[in-house]
């Protein structure tokens, strides 16, 4: 289980539990497959919405600490760290559609961003850069990924680099070795145990799960873009264009708590092309 409580606070950059907050609610986070694709809307330096999903979902890795003014018991979270994890997921999930989509031009600005150079696929010798960004380059005549938080590691094209399909190869594999990295940094082993007949998994802290929910993503797909937020979603319908309901709406739909879960993506882009199509029709009338 994970616990959220009904308060949380920004102090600095901490974002923490407010003190004598009391537990509003607890879930199974394995069970809400769109903590991912949640957590990576938030843009870096977005406080607001950091508080929105730490409200929501709870802290990803809570730290508790004692403190003496005041005495208090207080769980927090590092605001540069939740901004970290969206930004690492997002990269993980535009490449993944990038490549899903075949955009080699998509895919070119996208591995640009991850260079140190203003060459779009390769930098040379980033080592020693302070920034933790995952990074792709070559250096010494090898192939690099890596990041100041996870490690470099090297690896070999075996193609010719002035073969005609060099360059698209070459883009291909640092996206995917960028996708395996980001993944395989951010995850910790999850574990799994039987009771009876029953397995359950074990796992440390919610960004444990965030991860493991991503590579459930990337591997099985497709993935697409809503056409309200922008944000990602695996499509189970091809006729799917915004964010389906969440898991939660399904759940009061089940209970008979609700008649039917919606999209609140569909929902506010509907709104939007009704408030529109009034406004047109009000200048028509006018003139």
């Amino acid at each position: 289980m994970w616990w959220v409580f009904r308060r949380y606070e920004v102090v600095g950059q901490v974002i923490r539990a407010v003190p004598a907050a009391k537990l509003r609610s607890s879930y199974m986070p394995v069970a809400y497959p769109r903590l991912p694709f949640e957590l990576a809307k938030i843009q870096q330096g977005d406080v607001k919405e950091a508080l929105r999903f730490v409200n929501e979902w709870g802290l990803l890795s809570p730290v508790g600490r004692k403190r003496e003014d005041p005495p208090e018991f207080a769980f927090e979270g590092s605001l540069d760290s939740i901004w970290g994890h969206a930004h690492n997921i997002r990269a993980a999930l535009d490449l993944r559609h990038a490549l899903q989509e075949n955009d080699s031009a998509r895919l070119s600005a996208l591995l640009e961003t991850y260079a140190l150079a203003a060459d779009p696929l390769i930098a040379s010798d980033p080592f020693g850069s302070p920034d933790p960004s995952v990074r792709c380059f070559e250096h010494d005549g090898e192939y690099w990924v890596g990041s100041a938080w996870a490690g470099f590691h090297s690896f070999d094209m075996q193609t010719d680099r002035d073969a005609p399909e060099a360059a698209e190869l070459l883009r291909h594999r640092l996206a995917t070795e960028l996708i395996g990295l980001i993944i395989s940094a951010g995850i910790k082993p999850i574990g799994h145990r039987m009771k009876g007949l029953e397995e359950f998994l074990t796992w440390r802290s919610l960004i444990d799960v965030v991860y493991w929910h991503l590579k459930t993503a990337v591997r099985n797909g497709p993935l697409q873009q809503c056409d309200e937020c922008g944000g990602f979603f695996v499509q189970t319908d091809r006729r799917m264009k915004f964010c389906p309901p969440s898991e939660r709406e399904v759940e009061q739909v089940k209970a008979g708590l609700q008649k039917r879960a919606q999209s609140k993506c569909a929902l506010r882009h509907r709104a939007r092309e009704w408030r529109e199509v009034r406004a047109r029709k009000g200048t028509t009338d006018a003139q």
